[in-house]
């Protein structure tokens, strides 16, 4: 019989989630372009690169996490969980491309996206924090492209709690559980391998997008369904 969902088995579940993946977790932060944002000497193109890596991503992953999640989850919570339209603008007002991938196939269960999610709701916590730091250095040139880590502005913890119940919801045993670390971590490993990708370098919008065009692309969000340290 499936756990009640109690603040304990929320805190099991997650700590489960955050402990298997720390190591991908922290590999990440400290070999990617996402290691420069925090430094004092970072840069708008070390910003640009980010979000573009974060946009080949998300252009790949996004919808096939959403359409493995529709059933399980109202259309209203997943769409305040999409991002790539908040890269995508923010790219934009860099005068920088968004690169798109082919879509990717959806995770294989409801409770393999929940450990895709989790991983993908991490890429804004803090945001706020990073935001600040930004400003200070970059100044005026980061302008307003700042959609992505400024999202769900001072809603983000609560946007968080959310997420962590939502996420635990769909983990009721055992077997749920060791699908969703599954995964996480293969969400971290296809997050690494763009990230640190040593031959990408910020384009400029007038340039092609690296990557398969458009024509393999997932179909974009809203209208098919209805999407820092983690504690």
């Amino acid at each position: 019989m499936p756990e009640p969902l109690t603040a304990a088995f929320v805190a099991a579940r997650l700590s489960a989630l955050k402990q298997a993946t720390l190591a991908a977790h922290r590999a990440i932060e400290l070999r990617s372009p996402l290691a420069r944002l925090i430094q004092p000497e970072v840069t708008l193109q070390d910003y640009g690169l980010a979000l573009q890596r974060l946009h080949l991503h998300f252009s790949r992953h996004e919808e096939a996490v959403m359409r493995a999640l529709q059933d399980h989850v109202p259309p209203p919570q997943l769409a305040q969980r999409r991002t790539l339209a908040a890269l995508k603008a923010d790219l934009t007002d860099l005068g920088l491309t968004a690169p798109e991938a082919t879509c990717a196939t959806p995770p294989p269960s409801p409770a393999s996206a929940a450990g895709w999610l989790y991983v993908h709701e991490g890429t804004s916590l803090g945001g706020m924090v990073l935001l600040r730091h930004l400003r200070q250095a970059l100044g005026a040139g980061l302008g307003t492209a700042t959609r992505h880590y400024a999202r769900h502005g001072r809603g983000t913890a609560a946007r968080w709690q959310e997420t962590r119940r939502m996420i635990a919801g769909l983990l009721p045993d055992d077997a749920a559980l060791a699908q969703a670390l599954a995964g996480a971590m293969a969400a971290f490993a296809a997050m690494d391998a763009v990230m640190t990708d040593p031959k990408e370098e910020p384009r400029p919008a007038a340039t092609p997008s690296p990557g398969p065009k458009s024509a393999g692309r997932c179909p974009f969000a809203g209208g098919q369904t209805g999407m820092a340290a983690r504690s």
